[in-house]
């Protein structure tokens, strides 16, 4: 398994093939702490290699990390290379060239990504759609290739099956130990005087969190023992200063905690400290309005109703079909609030809802067909067995 961006969609499946007999090579760079974290907890058919380098890493084309990559893949007599993301195109393609059987794991639509950043850095749009549209080519023409393709939701996989028809939609399930019963007797101590509300994610301004900021200064104002608890770390020193100024600026240190990252069994334990959850994803390119919201997902499983934002096409149908949650207009910061501070009063109908979260995801995020998609996909690459 071959990333650039370590997640807990790589750290699931990795366990369950290692439960069926698989030897399993995890390979990514370290400057990643989520793999940092996650690799203390592998299982023990699971082997981690970390590539050491000493710059960011460039986006796709990255001839020292793509090097260091197919080296460690090849000398580990792998049959299948299985390589998530976009930025392991070309890693990938070198292994298919080389002879190895490649699973390309399509994850977010890095082309609207890359596209929407460079437009933006540059000031012209234009750009950035030819970016998008060049990057949405080139994965063309290199998945005609592989072996398999896995994409997230039917809406990243539709385009791409005219392409290749060996393709399959394989969504985000969170493991078992996403429940409401996975609690730490300690923090559920540390918490207890506190009204919390939990995030869970990389903490980045396309991800709300500003946003979030505004929201827990109108809710402390009539919550005082209001706390927003996140869950994530953020994704360069700048950010994290900027993201502390402005708590200290708004008075906001009482009230706003982050956890930073840990470990991914760890997470639930964390989750469940809150009355609800926030996503606040905003719509800021065309990845985050139909990208699976993990997050969302793992929050619904621990049994928390989820306050999310409508722009994201995925969290907006989770909460239509499952009643585990409210939708808001994430420009509207008055609103968020009002819904938080709601909810947070009224607990019957929060516990309904979280009810309703868990019940739903207990029904369509079945551990058993995550393995049973995941595992198809190896079998139809050994026709033999």
């Amino acid at each position: 398994m071959l990333f650039r961006h370590f997640d807990n969609k790589i750290l699931c499946e990795a366990e369950i093939l290692s439960k069926k007999g698989f030897a399993v090579d995890i390979i990514g760079p370290d400057f990643d702490p989520r793999f940092n974290l996650g690799r203390l907890k592998l299982p023990s058919g699971v082997h981690a290699r970390s590539i050491t380098l000493r710059r960011r890493t460039l986006p796709i084309i990255d001839p020292e990390l793509v090097l260091k990559q197919l080296v460690l893949a090849l000398r580990s007599s792998s049959r299948i290379c299985h390589c998530y993301g976009m930025n392991e195109l070309v890693c990938a393609l070198a292994l298919r060239t080389l002879g190895r059987r490649v699973i390309y794991d399509m994850g977010d639509d890095v082309p609207s990504i890359l596209g929407t950043m460079i437009g933006s850095k540059c000031g012209s749009m234009q750009i950035g759609h030819f970016i998008e549209s060049t990057l949405r080519t080139f994965e063309v023409i290199c998945c005609r290739r592989f072996d398999r393709i896995v994409g997230l939701t039917k809406r990243l996989t539709s385009g791409m099956s005219k392409f290749n028809g060996r393709i399959v939609t394989i969504g985000y399930y969170p493991d078992p130990c996403f429940n409401p019963s996975n609690v730490d007797p300690f923090l559920v101590r540390k918490y207890k005087g506190f009204k919390v509300i939990v995030f869970d994610g990389r903490l980045i301004p396309e991800k709300g969190t500003y946003i979030m900021l505004s929201v827990a200064d109108i809710v402390r104002r009539v919550i005082p023992n209001f706390k927003l608890l996140l869950i994530g770390g953020f994704v360069s020193h700048s950010e994290e200063k900027s993201f502390n100024r402005a708590i200290s600026d708004l008075g906001l240190q009482n009230h706003v905690e982050s956890v930073g990252w840990v470990t991914y069994c760890e997470v639930p334990k964390y989750i469940n400290l809150g009355k609800l959850g926030l996503s606040l994803l905003t719509d800021w390119c065309y990845s985050y309005v139909i990208t699976e919201p993990y997050k969302v997902l793992e929050m619904m499983s621990c049994g928390l109703p989820v306050i999310a934002t409508n722009g994201n096409i995925v969290s907006r149908e989770l909460i239509q079909e499952s009643g585990g949650g409210i939708l808001v207009d994430q420009s509207d910061i008055k609103a968020i609030a009002d819904c938080v501070i709601r909810l947070l009063f009224d607990e019957y109908e929060a516990n309904q809802m979280g009810l309703k979260a868990r019940e739903f995801m207990e029904k369509t995020r079945r551990w058993s067909d995550f393995e049973e998609k995941l595992l198809s996909v190896y079998a139809s690459l050994f026709p033999n067995r």
